[in-house]
């Protein structure tokens, strides 16, 4: 999982250089679609990934409206 000070570097095939970026990514019409991202992080001069479910997670938004 993410812990503090990790570093988001970019889901899927963009870059998340700022909070423009990332909101960009998570109201793209197609995001649902792609079911699981690939995200990166930098913890520790390390870059991780690990992929999350999309499609739940934006669902989930959805209905909590």
């Amino acid at each position: 999982g993410i812990v503090k000070g990790d570093i988001l570097v970019g889901m899927h095939r963009w870059q998340t250089a700022s909070l423009e970026d990332v909101e960009y990514i998570m109201t793209r019409s197609n995001l649902p679609k792609l079911g699981e991202v690939r995200f990166y992080v930098v913890r520790d001069k390390e870059t991780l990934w690990t992929d999350i479910n999309v499609a739940s997670a934006t669902s989930r938004r959805r209905t909590h409206r």
